[in-house]
């Protein structure tokens, strides 16, 4: 085992060393009378890792040194919760309480490895070490959105941790969703915590991206593009580990899927540059290629969306236009921004620009503006969608479709040019 402070980990293993063993504690059953029965007997399980054996002078040091320079409580839980879910293993990644009971925080730190019941106890213990109240909260990723009766422990599959000072949710085995963000699948999900108290995941959460290109296009119809997209809140950390975690080739396989179509501008691969701005934004700017920026070289006209660039038109595509089965389908936020800036060459003129757009209907907020600079076309877009929850009924997709037309009819428009 690896460790960066040797007193540190010498403490740890000295105290599971001298634990005396617990006998296996029989896992729950599938039904209850009533919830706050089950969440009595999940209470009892989760406790008894909790004080077996008491906490550990390591353990405090630990919390100690990963809340240095965070001055209030929500940054020090958020310190706490990344350093856990990037640091410990999870060995399991549904959750399973028919089982053992499981194993005290030391224990799940020594081998930096646990189920999604241990790193929640882990998580726990660092942030009682830290004077920060914390439950453990049982939810499901699917299913209703009501609790079942009778009570039963199937419909929970996986668990958080509650601090209920900040009304703050924390998921210490999500390795690609950073620390105070949940997976989209637990978003306005019912919840039962450990204390017996009901209650419900947030519907929503903050997201946005954003782009910002210039596309140089050549006579041929060809053009090099200077590119920088921006991922901020719940979308930063999936991006930010799927390309820097990657090795180089990888990293590259991940550029490509981001951005179909687009191909280093000379020799060697599409290297990002990649920039944490902090720890709830994350920037990746890069120079590349683009065999087919006008349909031809003699084309009259330029389309005034790039599929390879347009965060706006990835989030359209991503829309849902129909219920399935006249059911409620998936309807997440959606914050996305363009400005891209066409600077056309000298032998191309520009005859007229696409009108601005407006379009305020169904929760879809939506504008575009088109401007000429000289033999240069900047084009704006914002497409925002709130519906203040993480899916929408038959009715309400209904009610947005119209909106989504006019969109996608911007979508489609085009800079009228011609050959000087």
């Amino acid at each position: 085992m690896s460790c960066r402070y040797y007193f540190v980990c010498l403490l740890l293993m000295l105290a599971c060393a001298q634990a005396r063993p617990r006998e296996a504690a029989q896992g729950l059953k599938l039904h209850y009378a009533s919830y706050p029965e089950l969440a009595a007997a999940f209470r009892q399980r989760m406790d008894g890792a909790a004080t077996t054996p008491a906490p550990t002078p390591a353990l405090g040091a630990l919390a100690r040194e990963l809340v240095a320079g965070h001055p209030d409580p929500r940054t020090r839980a958020l310190a706490l919760a990344d350093w856990v879910r990037t640091h410990i293993r999870l060995l399991a990644p549904q959750l399973r309480v028919d089982g053992a009971a499981p194993r005290p925080a030391a224990a799940v730190l020594v081998q930096r490895a646990g189920n999604v019941e241990e790193v929640v106890v882990l998580l726990q213990a660092l942030l009682a070490e830290s004077g920060i109240a914390s439950t453990a909260a049982l939810v499901g990723r699917g299913g209703p959105d009501a609790l079942p009766d009778p009570a039963t422990t199937a419909v929970f599959e996986h668990l958080l941790v509650y601090l209920p000072g900040l009304g703050l949710y924390l998921d210490p085995s999500a390795a690609t969703v950073a620390a105070g963000y949940l997976p989209a699948s637990l978003l306005g999900k019912p919840v039962l915590l450990a204390s017996g108290a009901f209650a419900m995941t947030p519907m929503a959460q903050p997201q946005s991206v954003s782009m910002r290109a210039t596309v140089d296009i050549r006579r041929d119809g060809s053009g090099k593009v200077a590119l920088e997209r921006t991922y901020a809140g719940a979308l930063a950390e999936p991006v930010r580990k799927a390309v820097r975690d990657a090795a180089p080739a990888l990293s590259e396989q991940a550029v490509r899927r981001l951005l179909p179509g687009l191909s280093p501008p000379g020799r060697g691969g599409l290297a990002p540059k990649l920039e944490n701005l902090d720890s709830d934004a994350f920037r990746m700017s890069l120079a590349a290629a683009d065999a087919r920026i006008l349909a031809r070289p003699d084309a009259g006209a330029l389309a005034t969306v790039h599929a390879s660039l347009s965060t706006v038109a990835d989030a359209m595509a991503g829309m849902p236009w129909d219920s399935a089965g006249g059911r409620d389908a998936a309807c997440p936020a959606i914050d996305a921004a363009d400005e891209t800036r066409y600077q056309l060459p000298r032998s191309m003129r520009i005859l007229s620009l696409p009108a601005p757009v407006s379009v305020i209907q169904g929760g879809v907020f939506y504008r575009a503006a088109y401007e000429r600079q000289g033999n240069t076309v900047l084009v704006k877009r914002r497409l925002s969608f709130r519906n203040g929850r993480p899916t929408c009924t038959p009715a309400e997709l209904r009610a947005m479709r119209p909106a989504l037309a006019r969109v996608a009819r911007d979508l489609g428009s085009q800079v009228r040019i011609t050959r000087r």
